[in-house]
């Protein structure tokens, strides 16, 4: 199917706020122009028996990451960090190839989970390429691997914003990893270009218990009184885990206007304590679910992030769950995604179909239990299909999975010297 400049998703029954309601959805040059009845229009999806839903934001993944997934072994976060820089020193000559092997491989898996909107370190090739929006993040961290970016920071950087300048789909951030990976001097230009050009931060923070304490033991306050301290914490921010973070550290938070990101499997993954999203949540934060890197998470599909954190949290009643991955992560990236309406990103995904199904039947509690049952049929983005009928259209799948497969199997070989 040629793309189209104007469609109809037609038959299908959509999102809107808490429930669903059969309606179709007329689509214009990237944009939702209406939701009604457009049955007329000569371009259609037929989405009879599906649901059609906004596309899914992942404010918070690590592409490069995948490639180490069921091939190291490791206890905790720093055990990973240490083995995985070590396979990565160990096969410092194919980086360029592992990085686009593990990124493509990572961004078929999101598509065939819903996600339309990916937060990551360095992805906007990767993204662009394989047709979906990005917010692609400077990398700030002590680390051989990232260390260049730092050193190198007036020519690196001016390569960053290039490179974001050529894409379509793709805006720029600031991933500064974490209190214990920074140096001051890291802090001090995080600061700078938050300050001089508005760029939007992500950083790790709390996510272990062990740098939490160090954090207070070397400043004397907490990692989120010390990135306030410095600036840190705006309107733009994105806090990434959140594991050990006191009441008077969300207060902060939320006087701030800052977002809170959980990425739960890969905190239980990496023995730290889950977040305590029940206070956040009472705390009235803004807050998102990510899937983090998938070598370190228990699934690789964001709904499976909410259901597992629904079931930890059961306490938690009235809530729509699905707000987690659409329109509370919209609304701190500023993008007119996350929601179906007249005006919005054309970013937009169908489940189905499920003929069976009693739609007006599902309550707002249970939409994501719901919908985590179907199949992903189709995905949208920006209105240009990038998966149809389960097959994605913009990247090779068996050549991927085929090196995919290779270079994993490489590095488990190697997982015994690290």
């Amino acid at each position: 199917m040629q793309q189209k400049q104007s469609f109809a998703i037609v038959g299908g029954q959509v999102l809107r706020g808490n429930g669903f309601n059969r309606a179709d959805v007329l689509v214009e040059n990237g944009l939702i122009k209406g939701i009604g009845n457009y049955r007329s229009t000569q371009n259609k999806i037929d989405a009879a028996s599906c649901f059609v839903l906004p596309g899914f934001i992942n404010t918070h993944a690590h592409l490069g990451e995948t490639i180490f997934r069921d091939a190291v072994k490791f206890s905790n976060l720093n055990d990973y960090i240490e083995k995985t820089e070590k396979i990565n020193a160990l096969l410092s000559g194919k980086s360029k190839l592992l990085r686009e092997i593990s990124g493509s491989n990572t961004m078929l898996e999101f598509i065939h989970s819903g996600i339309t909107t990916i937060c990551a370190g360095r992805c906007a090739q990767e993204c662009e390429s394989a047709g979906l929006r990005s917010f692609s993040g400077y990398m700030l961290m002590q680390s051989k691997k990232l260390q260049k970016y730092f050193t190198n920071f007036e020519s690196e950087f001016k390569n960053f914003i290039t490179e974001i300048n050529n894409t379509l789909l793709s805006k720029p951030f600031l991933f500064l990893h974490s209190l214990t990976y920074s140096t001051s001097g890291m802090i001090n230009l995080a600061r700078r270009l938050i300050q001089e050009r508005g760029i939007p931060l992500m950083v790790h923070v709390a996510e272990t218990l062990e740098e939490e304490t160090r954090v207070k033991e070397e400043t004397g306050v907490s990692s989120v009184k010390f990135l306030e301290n410095n600036g840190l914490i705006t309107n733009s921010t994105l806090l990434v885990h959140c594991c050990n973070i006191s009441d008077k550290d969300m207060g902060i938070i939320k006087r701030r206007g800052a977002t809170i990101v959980l990425c739960p499997t890969s905190n239980v993954r990496l023995n730290n304590q889950i977040p305590p999203f029940d206070k956040m949540l009472k705390q009235g934060i803004n807050l998102c679910i990510a899937t983090d890197g998938l070598a370190t998470a228990l699934s690789k599909n964001i709904l499976c992030e909410c259901l597992f954190l629904k079931k930890e949290f059961k306490r938690v009643e009235s809530f729509n769950w699905m707000n987690l991955i659409t329109t509370n992560p919209a609304r701190s990236l500023g993008i007119r995604s996350g929601s179906m309406y007249e005006g919005s990103s054309a970013d937009i995904v169908i489940f189905g179909p499920d003929k069976a199904a009693n739609a007006k039947k599902i309550k707002r509690d249970d939409i994501i239990d719901f919908v985590s049952m179907l199949e992903v049929r189709d995905v949208i983005c920006a209105g240009k299909e990038v998966m149809r009928n389960g097959e994605v259209t913009t990247i090779d799948e068996k050549k991927i999975h085929a090196s995919f497969n290779a270079l994993n199997r490489s590095i488990k070989d190697l997982e015994t010297q690290a």
